[in-house]
């Protein structure tokens, strides 16, 4: 018996922008931004695209860790402009982005090398993307 064919281009996905994620494979960070930075980006794009909710209790239990340090790590991420802070609500739950303007992020190592003709050596465009 055949296996029917799945198109996986029939969901009206939202593409991730690839800076995006070449600028957060670039920076520094630790396991919990990292793992910030990644849930925010799954539920953003996995939905209409402008923000994700994120409910810090929840995603302290399940990284294993205390809600002080995700709310420190959380903090940290804001300060620098690589997470945008859209709405705080009760019970420690927040509607959160990625800064889609790489150029606004604080980070020595990403400022020293973006845009430049090195940034585009590490990180090429995808085939049909090309400036």
């Amino acid at each position: 018996m055949d296996k029917p064919e799945i198109d996986i281009y029939a969901y009206d996905y939202t593409e991730i922008p690839f800076d995006i994620f070449d600028a957060l494979i670039f920076i520094k960070k630790d396991r919990i931004q990292h793992d910030l930075c990644m849930h925010i980006l799954m539920r953003t794009y996995q939905g209409d695209g402008e923000a994700a909710f994120l409910n810090l209790n929840e995603f302290a239990f399940l990284s294993r860790t205390s809600l002080s340090w995700v709310q420190k790590r959380l903090r940290r991420l804001i300060e620098r402009r690589i997470v945008l802070c859209m709405e705080e609500r009760p019970g420690n739950i927040g509607i959160y982005k990625i800064n889609p303007e790489i150029s606004e992020w604080h980070d020595k190592r990403l400022q020293k090398v973006y845009g430049t003709d090195l940034w585009r050596k590490l990180f090429p465009l995808p085939p049909g993307q090309e400036e």
